[in-house]
């Protein structure tokens, strides 16, 4: 199963992206530039995405690529909230409190996860 396949992975990576039972997407980097990342580089729609913490800026991330279920041991409320309004599946350990990244601060009433991919992309560019 995908699921037993991320957290296995996640054992010794940052971030994974599992499609079809192959994994099209694997990272040992920290923050969103995975993310990003396999944005930029693999088919992501209809994947299973594993991180090791789900925040905000993550699940609008994996909402605009098109994921269909995220896995996390740590995921912010805040994020859990918005995946479930956009009714994306998600497995996670722990729900935490978590402080508010620079991303998340200029991600600060966005909800459309195009938009927050181009904030989030011009701040790792200029940045």
């Amino acid at each position: 199963m995908d699921l037993e396949k991320v957290q296995k992975i996640l054992k010794n990576k940052s971030f994974v992206a599992v499609k079809k039972g192959s994994v099209v997407f694997e990272s040992e980097d920290k923050g969103l530039k995975p993310f990003i990342d396999a944005i930029d580089s693999a088919d992501l729609e209809g994947s299973l995405m594993g991180d090791r913490m789900i925040g905000k800026a993550s699940a609008l991330l994996a909402c605009y690529s098109k994921a269909c279920m995220l896995y996390a041991p740590r995921i912010a409320e805040e994020a859990l909230a918005y995946l479930n309004r956009e009714r994306i599946k998600i497995e996670y350990e722990e729900i935490v409190n978590m402080r508010e990244c620079v991303y998340d601060k200029a991600l600060k009433g966005v909800e459309d996860p195009e938009k927050a991919y181009v904030i989030i992309k011009g701040m790792m560019k200029n940045g």
